[in-house]
């Protein structure tokens, strides 16, 4: 049996080993609330909860209206509808999302347009310097933010940057197939009227990483609401600069 002095001087030890520890996870709190996070102090890796859907509207800008980032697009009956310009070119809408005010991407090729030669045939075109300006683009992209169905108009305009490319498997009277890889497009202001395209320079840009798109002319559905494709992509259209 232990004697009486033995049992004080166990206690007084364990006492100081108790203080040190709670100094030591105070200290530990304190560096993790200015550090930039307790994983990295601890030695782990910090982890990023990944979503398979887009990214939240602005990526942390409250002044963009889009996800800052779309993995990938798929073109559907439901959401898509392809069709004709005026001069014969293809053009594809895409309804991005089901928000109360939706965001759409809208694409028109135009042989001839951004010093391309022809678009509308099969091949893999990357998009450069004369498809960033919506005045003498031939691969004309619109990335639309915010879809107003009462006043049929956008809160945002996006177009593209010199970067990524078109790969066009089938472009026929009857169907469009192909993909777009590595678009990244900025927010800019359209003037029609001069057919001038300017940058905001606000920091909102949209990444897409790849859009695909296999339909067939004419096999649209239109919806009820918030507003039906064909008015969300004539509003799109409306957009472009016509030479």
């Amino acid at each position: 049996m232990l004697g009486p002095q033995v049992v004080r001087r166990a206690a007084v030890a364990l006492a100081g080993r108790t203080v040190v520890v709670l100094a030591a996870v105070v200290a530990l709190v304190a560096l993790c609330s200015a550090s930039a996070g307790c994983t990295a102090v601890l030695g782990i890796d910090d982890v990023a909860l990944q979503s398979s859907g887009p990214a939240p509207d602005g990526g942390g800008n409250p002044g963009c209206k889009i996800a800052s980032h779309f993995a990938q697009v798929t073109a559907s009956p439901a959401t898509s509808m392809v069709s004709h310009a005026d001069d014969g070119g293809a053009t594809l809408f895409i309804d991005l999302n089901d928000d109360a005010k939706p965001d759409s991407l809208f694409l028109e090729l135009r042989d001839g347009g951004g010093g391309h030669g022809v678009l509308n045939g099969n091949g893999t075109y990357s998009l450069i310097a004369g498809d960033t300006a919506l005045g003498t683009c031939g691969i004309c992209v619109i990335v639309s933010a915010d879809y107003d169905s009462m006043t049929q108009s956008t809160a945002q305009t996006y177009v593209p940057r010199a970067m990524g490319d078109l790969q066009i498997n089938t472009a026929s009277a009857t169907q469009l197939v192909g993909a777009m890889h590595g678009l990244v497009l900025r927010h800019v202001n359209l003037d029609t009227n001069s057919g001038t395209t300017t940058d905001v320079n606000d920091g909102c840009t949209v990444q897409i990483d790849e859009v695909d798109f296999n339909m067939t002319y004419g096999s649209t559905v239109r919806r009820a609401a918030p507003g039906t494709l064909g008015a969300q992509r004539a509003a799109a259209a409306s957009r472009l600069v016509r030479p």
